[in-house]
Protein backbone atom coordinates (compact mmCIF):
# COMPACT_ATOMS: atom_id res chain seq x y z
CA UNK A 1 0.00 0.00 0.00
CA UNK A 2 1.47 3.56 -0.84
CA UNK A 3 0.73 6.30 1.46
CA UNK A 4 0.66 9.90 0.60
CA UNK A 5 2.32 12.02 2.61
CA UNK A 6 -0.34 14.66 2.49
CA UNK A 7 -2.81 11.82 4.42
CA UNK A 8 -0.53 11.47 6.75
CA UNK A 9 -0.26 15.45 7.06
CA UNK A 10 -4.13 15.55 7.73
CA UNK A 11 -4.62 12.78 10.15
CA UNK A 12 -1.86 14.56 12.46
CA UNK A 13 -3.85 17.26 12.12
CA UNK A 14 -6.99 15.52 13.40
CA UNK A 15 -4.54 13.66 16.09
CA UNK A 16 -3.55 17.48 17.70
CA UNK A 17 -7.30 18.39 17.24
CA UNK A 18 -8.30 15.75 19.55
CA UNK A 19 -6.01 16.00 21.93
CA UNK A 20 -5.81 19.75 22.02
CA UNK A 21 -10.03 19.27 22.76
CA UNK A 22 -8.87 16.53 25.43
CA UNK A 23 -6.52 19.53 27.22
CA UNK A 24 -8.71 22.05 27.03
CA UNK A 25 -11.97 20.14 28.68
CA UNK A 26 -9.80 18.93 31.89
CA UNK A 27 -8.70 22.43 32.11
CA UNK A 28 -12.13 24.28 32.16
CA UNK A 29 -13.69 20.92 33.80
CA UNK A 30 -17.34 22.81 32.78
CA UNK A 31 -20.12 19.54 32.81
CA UNK A 32 -22.50 18.77 30.58
CA UNK A 33 -25.96 20.53 30.60
CA UNK A 34 -28.06 17.93 32.71
CA UNK A 35 -31.73 18.86 30.59
CA UNK A 36 -34.06 16.50 32.96
CA UNK A 37 -31.54 13.62 32.55
CA UNK A 38 -31.73 11.05 35.33
CA UNK A 39 -27.99 10.23 35.66
CA UNK A 40 -25.02 13.32 35.44
CA UNK A 41 -22.61 12.81 32.52
CA UNK A 42 -19.27 12.12 34.07
CA UNK A 43 -16.99 13.68 31.27
CA UNK A 44 -16.52 17.31 30.54
CA UNK A 45 -18.64 19.31 28.09
CA UNK A 46 -16.44 22.45 27.23
CA UNK A 47 -15.46 22.72 24.44
CA UNK A 48 -17.72 20.02 22.26
CA UNK A 49 -15.52 17.57 20.35
CA UNK A 50 -17.61 16.44 17.73
CA UNK A 51 -18.52 20.20 16.78
CA UNK A 52 -14.73 20.76 17.06
CA UNK A 53 -13.84 17.71 14.95
CA UNK A 54 -16.73 18.85 12.49
CA UNK A 55 -15.64 22.49 11.51
CA UNK A 56 -12.12 21.74 11.44
CA UNK A 57 -12.79 18.55 8.98
CA UNK A 58 -14.86 21.44 6.88
CA UNK A 59 -12.29 24.23 7.33
CA UNK A 60 -9.40 22.46 6.02
CA UNK A 61 -11.32 20.88 3.45
CA UNK A 62 -12.17 24.03 2.06
CA UNK A 63 -8.93 24.99 2.19
CA UNK A 64 -7.40 21.97 0.17
CA UNK A 65 -10.14 22.09 -2.75
CA UNK A 66 -9.30 26.11 -3.04
CA UNK A 67 -5.62 25.88 -2.79
CA UNK A 68 -3.97 22.12 -3.21
CA UNK A 69 -6.61 20.94 -5.69
CA UNK A 70 -6.21 21.91 -9.31
CA UNK A 71 -8.02 25.26 -10.84
CA UNK A 72 -9.95 24.82 -13.71
CA UNK A 73 -10.31 28.61 -15.92
CA UNK A 74 -13.86 29.30 -15.29
CA UNK A 75 -15.69 29.03 -11.82
CA UNK A 76 -18.01 26.53 -13.85
CA UNK A 77 -15.82 23.78 -13.84
CA UNK A 78 -14.97 24.12 -10.45
CA UNK A 79 -18.69 24.60 -9.03
CA UNK A 80 -17.88 21.03 -7.92
CA UNK A 81 -15.77 22.43 -5.19
CA UNK A 82 -18.26 24.88 -4.04
CA UNK A 83 -21.09 21.86 -3.76
CA UNK A 84 -18.42 20.01 -1.64
CA UNK A 85 -17.39 22.98 0.59
CA UNK A 86 -21.28 23.79 1.04
CA UNK A 87 -22.54 20.04 1.77
CA UNK A 88 -19.14 19.98 4.76
CA UNK A 89 -20.60 23.34 6.06
CA UNK A 90 -24.03 21.88 6.31
CA UNK A 91 -23.07 18.68 7.96
CA UNK A 92 -20.95 20.57 10.22
CA UNK A 93 -23.88 23.12 11.08
CA UNK A 94 -26.55 19.83 11.76
CA UNK A 95 -23.82 18.10 14.41
CA UNK A 96 -23.51 21.42 16.24
CA UNK A 97 -27.09 21.54 16.04
CA UNK A 98 -28.24 17.84 16.87
CA UNK A 99 -25.21 18.34 20.35
CA UNK A 100 -27.56 20.64 21.47
CA UNK A 101 -30.63 19.25 20.80
CA UNK A 102 -30.03 15.85 22.00
CA UNK A 103 -28.98 17.95 25.11
CA UNK A 104 -25.23 16.59 25.31
CA UNK A 105 -23.84 20.30 25.15
CA UNK A 106 -24.74 23.82 25.96
CA UNK A 107 -25.07 26.44 23.05
CA UNK A 108 -21.76 28.02 24.61
CA UNK A 109 -19.94 24.54 24.62
CA UNK A 110 -20.74 23.81 20.56
CA UNK A 111 -19.88 27.18 19.07
CA UNK A 112 -16.53 27.04 21.22
CA UNK A 113 -16.03 24.04 19.57
CA UNK A 114 -16.91 24.82 16.29
CA UNK A 115 -14.65 28.12 16.77
CA UNK A 116 -11.75 26.12 17.86
CA UNK A 117 -12.42 23.50 15.00
CA UNK A 118 -12.42 26.30 12.35
CA UNK A 119 -8.93 28.31 13.84
CA UNK A 120 -7.22 24.79 14.39
CA UNK A 121 -8.12 23.98 10.49
CA UNK A 122 -6.77 27.20 9.62
CA UNK A 123 -3.61 27.14 11.39
CA UNK A 124 -2.85 23.27 10.26
CA UNK A 125 -3.26 23.81 6.92
CA UNK A 126 -1.11 26.38 6.84
CA UNK A 127 1.90 24.52 8.50
CA UNK A 128 0.83 21.82 5.56
CA UNK A 129 0.97 24.46 2.95
CA UNK A 130 3.90 26.20 4.17
CA UNK A 131 6.23 24.29 6.75
CA UNK A 132 5.73 20.47 6.06
CA UNK A 133 5.60 20.64 1.95
CA UNK A 134 9.10 21.40 0.84
CA UNK A 135 9.96 18.85 3.19
CA UNK A 136 7.82 16.60 1.34
CA UNK A 137 10.04 15.54 -1.49
CA UNK A 138 13.36 14.41 0.42
CA UNK A 139 10.75 12.43 2.90
CA UNK A 140 9.65 10.39 -0.29
CA UNK A 141 13.22 9.99 -1.77
CA UNK A 142 14.63 9.01 1.70
CA UNK A 143 15.64 5.45 1.77
CA UNK A 144 13.56 4.96 4.83
CA UNK A 145 10.64 6.70 2.68
CA UNK A 146 11.26 4.45 0.16
CA UNK A 147 10.42 1.39 2.59
CA UNK A 148 7.28 2.60 3.92
CA UNK A 149 6.56 3.44 0.15
CA UNK A 150 5.90 6.93 1.07
CA UNK A 151 5.09 9.12 -2.10
CA UNK A 152 4.23 12.84 -2.48
CA UNK A 153 1.93 14.00 -4.55
CA UNK A 154 2.27 17.71 -4.54
CA UNK A 155 3.31 18.08 -7.93
CA UNK A 156 0.80 16.61 -9.52
CA UNK A 157 -2.14 19.30 -10.32
CA UNK A 158 -4.84 16.78 -10.38
CA UNK A 159 -4.22 13.20 -8.26
CA UNK A 160 -7.65 11.95 -8.78
CA UNK A 161 -7.25 11.96 -12.49
CA UNK A 162 -3.89 11.01 -12.70
CA UNK A 163 -4.70 8.42 -11.05
CA UNK A 164 -7.05 7.40 -13.05
CA UNK A 165 -5.49 7.85 -16.55
CA UNK A 166 -2.23 5.83 -15.02
CA UNK A 167 -4.02 3.06 -14.46
CA UNK A 168 -6.21 2.56 -17.63
CA UNK A 169 -2.58 3.73 -19.10
CA UNK A 170 -0.71 0.65 -17.66
CA UNK A 171 -3.18 -1.81 -17.42
CA UNK A 172 -3.32 -1.00 -21.40
CA UNK A 173 0.02 -1.35 -22.36
CA UNK A 174 -0.98 -4.17 -24.00
CA UNK A 175 -2.62 -2.46 -26.54
CA UNK A 176 0.42 -0.41 -28.09
CA UNK A 177 1.08 -1.15 -31.83
CA UNK A 178 3.13 -4.09 -33.30
CA UNK A 179 6.04 -3.50 -35.14
CA UNK A 180 4.78 -6.33 -37.73
CA UNK A 181 1.58 -4.51 -38.18
CA UNK A 182 1.36 -1.84 -41.14
CA UNK A 183 1.98 1.01 -39.14
CA UNK A 184 5.31 3.65 -39.73
CA UNK A 185 8.01 2.46 -36.92
CA UNK A 186 8.71 6.37 -36.32
CA UNK A 187 5.66 7.23 -34.93
CA UNK A 188 5.63 4.09 -32.95
CA UNK A 189 8.74 4.80 -31.04
CA UNK A 190 7.43 8.01 -30.78
CA UNK A 191 4.67 6.47 -28.66
CA UNK A 192 7.75 5.22 -26.23
CA UNK A 193 9.18 8.99 -25.66
CA UNK A 194 6.18 10.28 -24.98
CA UNK A 195 5.11 7.66 -22.09
CA UNK A 196 8.46 8.53 -21.02
CA UNK A 197 7.38 12.30 -20.45
CA UNK A 198 4.81 11.18 -18.90
CA UNK A 199 6.05 8.80 -16.24
CA UNK A 200 8.79 11.75 -15.50
CA UNK A 201 6.52 14.32 -14.73
CA UNK A 202 4.50 11.82 -12.74
CA UNK A 203 7.34 10.51 -10.82
CA UNK A 204 8.91 12.26 -8.38
CA UNK A 205 11.49 9.67 -7.38
CA UNK A 206 13.93 8.05 -9.88
CA UNK A 207 13.19 4.80 -9.06
CA UNK A 208 9.43 4.86 -9.87
CA UNK A 209 10.57 6.73 -12.89
CA UNK A 210 12.93 3.62 -13.82
CA UNK A 211 10.21 1.28 -12.51
CA UNK A 212 7.38 2.08 -15.15
CA UNK A 213 9.93 2.84 -18.04
CA UNK A 214 11.63 -0.73 -17.44
CA UNK A 215 8.14 -2.18 -17.61
CA UNK A 216 7.14 -0.21 -20.66
CA UNK A 217 10.65 -0.83 -22.01
CA UNK A 218 10.10 -4.66 -21.75
CA UNK A 219 6.38 -4.72 -22.78
CA UNK A 220 7.36 -2.91 -26.53
CA UNK A 221 10.31 -5.38 -26.88
CA UNK A 222 8.15 -8.34 -26.38
CA UNK A 223 5.82 -7.01 -29.21
CA UNK A 224 9.37 -6.50 -31.69
CA UNK A 225 10.66 -3.01 -31.12
CA UNK A 226 13.97 -2.81 -31.42
CA UNK A 227 16.33 -2.81 -28.62
CA UNK A 228 19.10 0.07 -30.44
CA UNK A 229 15.80 2.36 -31.33
CA UNK A 230 14.85 1.96 -27.70
CA UNK A 231 17.92 3.09 -26.76
CA UNK A 232 17.99 5.35 -29.41
CA UNK A 233 14.81 6.96 -28.77
CA UNK A 234 15.50 7.29 -24.79
CA UNK A 235 18.69 9.25 -25.32
CA UNK A 236 16.15 11.69 -27.51
CA UNK A 237 13.88 12.09 -24.69
CA UNK A 238 17.03 12.78 -22.01
CA UNK A 239 18.32 15.25 -24.43
CA UNK A 240 15.30 17.45 -25.55
CA UNK A 241 13.55 16.95 -22.13
CA UNK A 242 16.27 17.57 -19.90
CA UNK A 243 14.46 20.37 -17.35
CA UNK A 244 12.47 17.36 -16.90
CA UNK A 245 15.13 14.63 -15.34
CA UNK A 246 17.45 16.97 -14.08
CA UNK A 247 15.83 17.18 -10.44
CA UNK A 248 16.95 12.94 -10.85
CA UNK A 249 20.88 14.25 -11.22
CA UNK A 250 21.20 10.73 -12.98
CA UNK A 251 23.68 10.95 -16.12
CA UNK A 252 22.38 9.74 -19.37
CA UNK A 253 24.68 6.54 -19.67
CA UNK A 254 23.26 5.42 -16.58
CA UNK A 255 19.55 6.14 -17.31
CA UNK A 256 19.59 3.86 -20.11
CA UNK A 257 21.68 0.95 -17.90
CA UNK A 258 18.96 1.18 -15.08
CA UNK A 259 15.95 0.99 -17.69
CA UNK A 260 17.28 -1.49 -21.06
CA UNK A 261 20.66 -3.19 -19.47
CA UNK A 262 19.15 -6.71 -19.39
CA UNK A 263 17.45 -6.16 -22.59
CA UNK A 264 20.99 -4.88 -24.46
Amino acid sequence: MVIVLLQISYFLGILLNEISNWVLKHMIREHRPIRDRQALFTEYGMPSSHAQFAWFFSTYMVFFLFIRVYRNYSWMDDLWKFLISLMCFVASSLVVYSRVYLGYHTFGQVSCGALLGVFLGAVWFGVVQLILTPFFPYLASHPIGEFFMLRDSTLIPHVLWFEYTSSRTEASITNFPFLTSNIPSSPAYGVFISQLIRYVRASTKYTDFVRRARRLSDKLLSQGYVCARLTSSLRKFYCRYGELVIHYDVLLSIMVDDILSQTI
